[in-house]
């Protein structure tokens, strides 16, 4: 006697066994708000595995060998609701490296799979989808920045933005006010918050200026004016903040070294298109959480585990997302 099996077209990731198991066992998934890190994008299934519905959320797919601009990414979404209107598909819309490098969402592709599973006919210049290639891209856009998928409500808190590269001009920014001041500086901006900045090298505090030219922020006194040789920004902030995104410029440098968030583990810094141009790197990282007011966001370019190459990059800016 055999019982058969059931069929389900759920869209699902192997990163929801992490809340699938937590539900089946009774545990509580970690706490993001709390500085708690683990399954921030999973979603739990067992009520699709029930015979039930499962999650309706974004999946992200990469491709950096395919694509002829570098590394490229795609985002499905089933059956998404805007301004109270279903659109029923598979819909899978594809961005250019731009996404991965810079968060900026260059959109060149969208497929509804459920009619065109082998991905024949490009609709995104029908006039009819243009509100949902729109709320598509916002998505992307949105999770993007903000990392893990359940965490991404946090983006309802009010974003500062502080950038120390000025691409559309080019100009040279040494001569700006934070270049002029000492190793320790702050930035404050609206609604209210503080951002000091420092600098170390081989673990001692910087005594010379940073340096600020048109790719980012570095330490004075090296070749380059980069973070190098074992050096260091320390960042800490007045008010408790989400890390939305931190991005670094290796240019000609080398990616390398660690991000500490707080007490947390580090985490190595890379550079997601480093194997397709080696004189335009770019990281883009993101999913950093919560980091209290008043604790240490250390950028170092020493090597993660003391075996890799130390990096040498710039600082272009951060984003954060104030924690009411």
């Amino acid at each position: 006697m055999s019982s058969p099996g059931q069929d389900s077209d759920v869209l699902v990731s192997q990163v929801d066994l992490f809340a699938t198991i937590a539900e089946i066992t009774g545990r509580e998934l970690p706490d993001w708000r709390a500085g708690a890190v683990g399954g921030e994008d999973s979603f739990s299934l067992l009520e699709a595995w029930r015979g039930g519905t499962g999650p309706v959320r974004p999946l992200f797919h990469n491709d950096h060998k395919e694509a002829g601009d570098g590394a490229a990414m795609a985002m499905r979404l089933d059956d998404p609701t805007v301004d109270g209107k279903t659109w029923e598909g598979r819909w899978k819309l594809h961005f250019d490296a731009a996404l991965n490098r810079f968060g900026q969402t260059g959109a060149v592709e969208l497929y509804e799979l459920v009619t065109d599973p082998m991905e024949t006919e490009n609709r995104i210049a029908d006039p009819e989808l243009g509100p949902l290639v729109k709320h598509l891209i916002e998505e992307a856009r949105r999770q993007r920045r903000s990392g893990g998928v359940r965490s991404g409500g946090v983006t309802e808190g009010p974003r500062v933005a502080w950038k120390w590269v000025d691409r559309g001009e080019g100009r040279d920014l040494r001569e700006s006010t934070a270049a002029r001041e000492t190793a320790a500086v702050t930035f404050t901006a609206e609604p209210g918050i503080t951002l000091s900045l420092a600098a170390e090298r081989d673990g001692d505090a910087v005594p010379e200026l940073f340096h600020l030219n048109p790719r980012g922020l570095g330490v004075d006194g090296g070749r380059f004016g980069q973070v190098d040789g074992g050096e260091a920004l320390l960042m800490n902030f007045d008010r408790d903040v989400y890390i939305e995104s931190i991005a670094i410029v290796a240019g000609q440098g080398v990616c390398g070294g660690f991000v500490r968030v707080g007490r947390r583990s580090p985490l190595a810094i890379y550079c997601i298109d480093a194997d397709n141009d080696e004189k335009e790197q770019h990281g883009l990282m993101s999913d950093l959480g919560v980091l209290p007011a008043g604790e240490i966001l250390r950028l170092d370019s020493s090597p993660h585990f003391g075996t890799e190459a130390p990096g040498r990059w710039r600082l272009e800016r951060i984003a954060v997302r104030v924690l009411e």
